[in-house]
């Protein structure tokens, strides 16, 4: 898996047109919040900013990344899941306990195709598995040559 930023312009691009039409939404991944997330499929990043493990202020608490993305059938579920340390993340969360879960309700079909183009630019560290983007086209039939 790659971890990091992605470099190449051309994938943002893809990424940026993905997630065009998507309305994002974001809770503190706590307890209290969990009613808040619902039961539908989609896409969700979970971020952190560095203000949430310094003490002294610096320009290290303006920045936000994603440090996992994934996708769900049920977000609300998954949200619990996270939350209670039952995923693969558990060590991410014990460790950063103010981690932000953002989320888009997203059709199935089209969840692991978005899934893919942002965890290709972002390269989160938590994600242990790098997607794969299947592109290609259907050409006209040609007949086999005896």
């Amino acid at each position: 898996m790659r971890y990091g930023w992605h470099e190449n312009p051309v994938a943002w691009q893809s990424a940026a047109q993905a997630i065009r039409d998507l309305v994002w939404s974001k809770y503190p991944l706590l307890a209290g919040y969990k009613t808040l997330i619902p039961p539908a499929p989609g896409i969700y990043l979970m971020t952190l900013k560095a203000a949430n493990i310094l003490d002294t202020a610096s320009i290290l608490e303006l920045l936000q990344a994603p440090m996992y993305i994934g996708k769900s059938k049920n977000l609300a579920a998954r949200f619990t899941q996270h939350m209670s340390g039952l995923t693969g993340t558990k060590e991410f969360i014990r460790n950063f306990p103010q981690v932000m879960f953002w989320f888009a309700k997203v059709n199935d079909p089209e969840m692991s195709r978005i899934e893919a183009e942002l965890i290709t630019v972002f390269g989160p560290p938590v994600n242990r598995v790098q997607p794969v983007l299947l592109r290609g086209r259907i050409l006209s039939p040609v007949p086999a040559q005896m």
